[in-house]
């Protein structure tokens, strides 16, 4: 079956600085109306200078589909799986920095880059 993805990244300047400053509630409501079967966020190789667990909130609280995320910070990885209040996806490639003994102890769902399960 072919599953439909949204994405939201972070990985242009605009996107990132919004983040960054607390202001992604825009980014949020775009897709908090969007249908689709996942929504992967990208946060590229940004490092860890947001507030992890206020954005994690709001996606929480105002996404009903499954999330799956990418990062190359464990930090962002780490802090994203603590908080967000359900079984979450990750990206594992050749740039994360976490081992899956890390991400299975969240209980994630860990995907390759075509969003295929990793067993």
């Amino acid at each position: 079956k072919n599953y439909s993805v949204k994405e939201l990244s972070f990985n242009e300047p605009n996107a990132a600085a919004r983040l960054k400053n607390g202001d992604f509630s825009k980014e949020i409501n775009e897709f908090k109306t969007k249908s689709s079967d996942y929504l992967l966020i990208d946060f590229g190789n940004m490092k860890e200078v947001f507030d992890v667990w206020e954005f994690v909130s709001q996606i929480g609280l105002l996404i009903k589909t499954p999330v799956i995320i990418k990062s190359e910070s464990p930090e962002i990885i780490d802090k994203f799986l603590r908080y967000y209040p359900g079984k979450a996806g990750v990206v594992l490639s050749e740039n994360t920095k976490m081992s899956v003994l890390q991400l299975k102890h969240y209980g994630a769902l860990i995907v390759n880059s075509d969003l295929e399960p990793i067993e």
